[in-house]
């Protein structure tokens, strides 16, 4: 070998020279258990010995050949070669590209993800020298994102998936488009950002195209990316974005056909959650999301009991700890480390070991008479023209199915009256001519537009009209906001009619939270959460409720819950109770 190297070195020809080193070369590859050949090949060919233009070349072929050599030697020669290549790289960044993609592959090949991207994240795109386009560049960041993503790792993702955003606003390649957000939905979901995922996951499950270049999309992709969508909306931080998300996921019509679609409609309908039924949803979770935080809660755990605790304060004024536990599916002793200070709506009587909620959730025979009274009375204050009939069937039926969820949730919360003598006909006549009266009124008002309604639909206009210098999507989505929020305007009546009526303290005192309560209720307060103010003073946290009002009780309250036991019969003949209009 020494010999061979010092007679290819003497020629002074360098065409003769190039083909006397590469019958060199084609020597040390075809004995390829002699590992010391090839080093000493490289040594030389990146000495002095050599002019740069022959080691360029025969490096490269070099490089190009390394895949004809075993998995364990290709990795120990390409390794030797990026060693004694680094003090001269940037004479050799074409050769040490090559290497580099070349093991990458070879670690890819063998699973070994974290290795794959780091010799890819080895490549310099940034180089001087070499002119890479951006297409090339914006292939090997989402490459390397793809890579960390399959051994979870997030931090080092979205450092390249960040690289890759600079890029892919220009870009044209579809394929790549398509790679990088599906990368950032997966960092999103990684970093614990649930709601933000699933806007993600959502957004790629809507792709209309089933050919994008030379991959293919195919309908199981979309319903994982659908069911990614749901899965990480069920694990998001209660509020009023991950419902209107809820909302829109569960009128999806392809949502329906998921396996974890019975989770998703309790979910939304607010709907306590068992044990049995979380644990099934658990066998469908990864491993980040049924990670332990510092409270030594799971993020499954930590959502679902947010969501149970939610659903509980619509069914219970207070419950014991040991209720709560049962509830809940976990033990009375974990249930008092649970921080629930962060809730808003309940109070921690640690001595007496239960929870009082602010709001009561309850259906009254009287409160329907007086919301149905005022309303009435309002709505003929304020009417000016008539809305279009457009849509009024579809509402109808929304209405039936907010009444169907209301029913479900009244079953649960009544029936401990199960069993008990109870004469509800001397009230059920009342009661159905209540509810008839009621529900005709909102049918009504669904046809009327009142001042407010106006005032807001000339607000959008001004809105609308300051973002001309945005980009289409974000008026998109301007435009989706605004659409939900009269929509449930002009639904608001209904739910206050059906939905139980939430009563609330004025105040709670800050010292009695587990943790600093005023921090949190600022925080609620800034993010819309919350509807309040603080009193530095005072010490208190004051509540924007309307306490006055919703104080007239009435002892049909009871009468009219018992009642409800026997709802089956009563929603059996809704339909001739109420009269919608078509």
């Amino acid at each position: 070998m020494e010999s061979a190297l010092a007679t290819a070195a003497s020629i002074a020809d360098q065409r003769q020279k190039i083909e006397q080193y590469k019958l060199i070369l084609a020597s040390v590859l075809s004995s390829s258990n002699d590992v010391s050949q090839a080093k000493r090949f490289i040594d030389h060919m990146v000495s002095d010995e050599v002019p740069l233009v022959v080691s360029r070349q025969l490096l490269q072929t070099f490089a190009q050949e390394l895949g004809r050599l075993e998995a364990d030697i290709q990795k120990e020669i390409a390794h030797y070669a990026l060693a004694q290549i680094q003090p001269r790289v940037v004479s050799f960044e074409e050769q040490v590209l090559i290497i580099r993609e070349k093991l990458a592959e070879l670690y890819e090949s063998e699973q070994q993800w974290s290795k794959a991207a780091q010799m890819l994240s080895g490549i310099d795109l940034d180089s001087g020298i070499r002119m890479l386009d951006d297409t090339y560049k914006l292939s090997k960041c989402v490459q390397i994102t793809r890579l960390y993503l399959e051994d979870d790792d997030a931090v080092n993702a979205e450092a390249f998936i960040n690289k890759a955003s600079f890029l892919v606003s220009n870009s044209q390649h579809e394929v790549l488009n398509l790679q990088y957000k599906v990368c950032y939905a997966r960092i999103l979901d990684l970093k614990r950002k649930f709601l933000e995922a699933a806007l993600r996951y959502y957004d790629i499950s809507q792709i209309e195209k089933r050919q994008i270049g030379d991959e293919e999309i195919n309908e199981e992709a979309l319903e994982q990316a659908l069911s990614a969508a749901v899965t990480c909306t069920i694990l998001a931080a209660a509020g009023p974005q991950r419902s209107r998300v809820l909302a829109t996921l569960y009128k999806d019509e392809r949502c329906s056909k998921l396996k974890i679609y019975p989770i998703l409609q309790k979910v939304n309908l607010e709907r306590i959650l068992r044990k049995p039924e979380i644990d099934a949803f658990a066998e469908e979770l990864k491993a980040h999301q049924k990670a332990f935080l510092p409270d030594n809660f799971t993020v499954l755990d930590r959502a679902m009991i947010e969501h149970n605790l939610l659903s509980a304060s619509k069914l219970y004024t207070n419950i014991s700890f040991e209720e709560l536990g049962a509830l809940l599916g976990i033990p009375p002793q974990k249930v008092r480390l649970c921080r629930f200070s962060i809730f808003n709506f309940l109070d921690v009587d640690p001595l007496a070991a239960y929870l009082a909620f602010y709001k009561r959730n309850v259906l009254s025979v009287a409160r329907l008479k007086n919301l149905a009274r005022a309303s009435l009375s309002n709505q003929r204050a304020a009417r000016k023209t008539t809305l279009s009939n457009q849509g009024t069937a579809r509402i109808s039926r929304d209405i039936i199915s907010a009444f169907n969820a209301c029913l479900a949730k009244l079953e649960l919360a009544f029936g401990g009256f199960e069993g008990k003598k109870l004469d509800p006909g001397a009230i059920q006549e009342e009661l159905c001519r209540e509810l008839q009266r009621a529900l005709n009124v909102v049918a009504d008002n669904l046809h009327k537009r009142d001042d407010a309604l106006e005032v807001m639909i000339e607000a959008l206009r001004t809105e609308v009209s300051k973002l001309k210098k945005r980009v289409a999507e974000d008026i998109d989505n301007f435009l989706w906001g605004m659409e939900q929020y009269f929509e449930c305007m002009r639904r608001f009546y209904i739910w206050s009619f059906l939905l139980s009526c939430f009563l609330s303290t004025s105040f709670f005192i800050l010292a009695c939270c587990q943790i600093p309560a005023e921090k949190i209720a600022a925080r609620m307060i800034y993010e819309d959460r919350m509807k309040g103010s603080i009193d530095q003073v005072e010490a208190v946290i004051h509540f924007e409720d309307d306490t006055e009002e919703l104080q007239q009780w009435d002892q049909q309250v009871s009468i009219g819950c018992k009642l409800l036991i026997q709802f089956q019969d009563l929603h059996a003949n809704i339909n001739s109770v109420v009269n919608f209009p078509t």
